[in-house]
């Protein structure tokens, strides 16, 4: 009977947190994915500005074919400095690239759920939102 009862109890158990192991050993960092896609859909020809705050690694970034640039998002760009980048890559909204997402731009790719950071020295998880938004033509 305790025989049973174990294997009962680790069933419930284990069975409960399979799913949570199993996405969480398969989580995909959300820099990397953004990364990805940037990859995919830019060439050499063209502008990346990237938000400070979302801390790619600089190996990441170098993999991206376009000319990438990284700022913090609490400068004050004009809008004629952020009109020469063809994506812009921020954190979460509205926190994090306000000052650099206006009219003009469209959000084409997501990733992540998780608030991003706005201090350089908070503790980043690999789930954290990343915002990409492309100029409109």
């Amino acid at each position: 009977m305790i025989a049973f009862t174990t294997a009962v109890s680790a069933t419930f158990v284990f069975g409960g947190l399979s799913p949570h192991f199993h996405t969480r050993l398969h989580l995909v960092d959300s820099r990397v994915l953004a990364r990805q896609w940037l990859q995919g859909h830019t060439s050499a020809r063209d502008r990346v500005l990237v938000a400070a705050e979302v801390a790619f690694l600089p190996s990441e970034l170098r993999r991206i074919p376009a000319h990438v640039v990284t700022r913090s998002d609490t400068e004050q760009p004009n809008a004629t400095d952020t009109q020469q980048f063809g994506y812009i890559v921020v954190g979460s909204l509205p926190r994090s690239g306000l000052n650099w997402v206006g009219q003009g731009l469209s959000l084409v790719a997501s990733f992540g759920r998780s608030p991003t950071p706005t201090s350089p020295g908070k503790w980043r998880g690999n789930d954290e939102a990343v915002r990409i938004f492309r100029q409109d033509p």
